[in-house]
């Protein structure tokens, strides 16, 4: 499924001495008093950003796990044309304590100690004026954010090149923003002929195979630099959670679910999807999301068998059931969350027999959540279920993703779920022919003993949801005309 890049003001402080006048007296020369100076105070520093020791404690881990000499490039997003903006770099977000185009950040081993540098666009007072205040390079930023150093971007290939004199590898991640490839394309242009002389790239795959076989001899193996992919480093450490990313993920699933309950209480027949979409997401908004994670689904009728659905304009009618998939995103980290209801309040006698069915199903795969086990081990709970149910053949995606920064957080589906680790649990069946889709979706952290539903607010049996529908509506919404 499918941020907003954001920025600090820095502080001008302007400073002046105290200087005392000269008293003349009429019937004597005029004598100047000696002038009172006290030491200039020093400019006040910025305090730490909240989330700058963490994001170095990454940068640690990740350039760590390259091995020796290492040496870590992660790009952000690039500039995207008109009052559209692209989709952050997750990697860059998930090692930056903030987001800003066309940066870079350069982290690698200096004998014991890691080096982290953040390379960043020079300030820009016009395009501030009309854009808003942006972080520049400078000993500030450097300070804040917990970087030895903060360069302008420029800056850039001459220091790639350096490091290379003796190291073997550049691991770069570049593959998250639209324009990544290209970009470092460009960049790794501008490095080759500032190389010590003598010295070549050479471009990996993922499996560490030259990405462009070539024949003839080339350079002696000593004297090729590397260029291969971080994601499998980064990603490994994305896949456990700290506590901070936990709280981020139960908060932007709390404000969800009051927004699927006040959607649970308001939903009626002639009413439109959108406006059921507008009221879950108004709620994320005043629960302190900034954005959705991803494009609400409020699918309804023949809809609710449409699994990515985001469309959102239909008219409920009477006798519907309604897939709502939806999920608020706090500080950047996502929910998501899925309930199923029949828009006139009551399940008929099919919805609830396949809605029952995938609810066991869910019941199922949630307690077969713990450390140690796989998503492909979930998944198979979940299906054996449905197989009994005999709707297997209607159950037509995977059980389970890992959530985070990004709502498909990237997680290998064999590698094995440990304490920390947040996923989803969504079986579901879609049978076409009678416009009936059901999908129960859960955001889970797993514990030590098994995990913890961090979207259980919501409600998913029968008649807990019936019993809200029943409510009165937290607003009154009249139909479209």
């Amino acid at each position: 499924m499918p941020a907003r890049s954001f920025a600090l003001a820095a502080l001008l402080v302007v400073l002046g001495l105290s200087w005392q006048a000269a008293v003349a007296q009429d019937d004597q020369p005029t004598v100047p008093v000696a002038s009172e100076t006290t030491a200039e105070p020093a400019a006040p520093v910025a305090p730490a950003h909240p989330d700058a020791a963490e994001r170095r404690e990454r940068r640690d881990r990740a350039v760590r796990a390259l091995g020796d000499n290492g040496l870590l490039l992660v790009l952000a997003e690039g500039r995207a044309s008109g009052f559209t903006g692209k989709r952050r770099s997750d990697e860059f977000r998930y090692l930056s304590p903030f987001v800003a185009r066309d940066a870079a950040l350069l982290v690698y081993l200096d004998g014991d100690s890691v080096q982290h540098r953040i390379y960043l666009t020079p300030r820009n007072p016009a395009f501030e004026r009309w854009n808003g205040p942006t972080v520049g390079p400078g000993e500030e930023t450097a300070a804040q954010y917990e970087f030895e150093e903060a360069r302008a971007l420029q800056a850039l290939p001459r220091d790639v090149a350096d490091l290379l004199a003796d190291r073997r590898s550049l691991h770069v991640s570049a593959t998250s923003p639209a324009d990544g490839a290209d970009r470092l394309d460009a960049l790794l242009a501008k490095v080759q002929p500032l190389l010590t002389e003598g010295l070549a790239l050479e471009r990996l795959d993922r499996r560490g195979a030259p990405a462009i076989a070539e024949g003839g001899s080339g350079p002696a193996p000593e004297m090729i630099r590397s260029v291969r992919s971080a994601s499998a480093a980064i990603t490994s450490l994305r896949a456990v959670k700290s506590a901070s990313e936990i709280e981020h993920v139960r908060r932007a699933v709390e404000a969800t679910v009051t927004g699927i309950n006040d959607a649970l209480r308001t939903a009626r027949p002639g009413l439109a999807e959108y406006q059921i979409q507008s009221l879950v997401e108004l709620r994320c908004q005043l629960d302190g999301c900034h954005e959705q994670a991803f494009d609400s689904i409020i699918g309804s009728g023949p809809n609710s068998c449409i699994l990515h659905y985001s469309a959102n304009d239909r008219i409920m009618q009477d006798g519907d059931i309604v897939v709502m998939d939806v999920g608020g995103e706090f500080d950047g980290y996502a929910a998501d969350v899925t309930r199923t209801f029949p828009v006139s309040g009551k399940f008929t006698d099919e919805q609830a027999r396949v809605y029952d069915a995938v609810l066991a199903a869910q019941e199922a795969a949630l307690a077969a959540v713990r450390p140690g086990v796989t998503l492909r081990d979930v998944h198979a709970a979940a299906k054996a279920v449905l197989v009994e149910a005999e709707l297997n053949q209607y159950f037509l995606h995977g059980t389970s993703h890992s959530v985070g920064l990004n709502v498909h957080d990237p997680f290998g589906r064999q590698r094995k779920l440990e304490v920390g680790s947040i996923l989803t649990v969504e079986p579901g069946a879609y049978i076409a022919e009678q416009a009936l889709g059901v999908r129960i979706e859960d955001t889970v952290v797993v514990t030590e003993d098994g995990c913890t539903i961090l979207s259980a607010g919501a409600p998913k049996t029968r008649e807990a949801i019936e019993a809200l529908m029943a409510e009165d509506a937290p607003i009154e919404i009249a139909p479209p005309r």
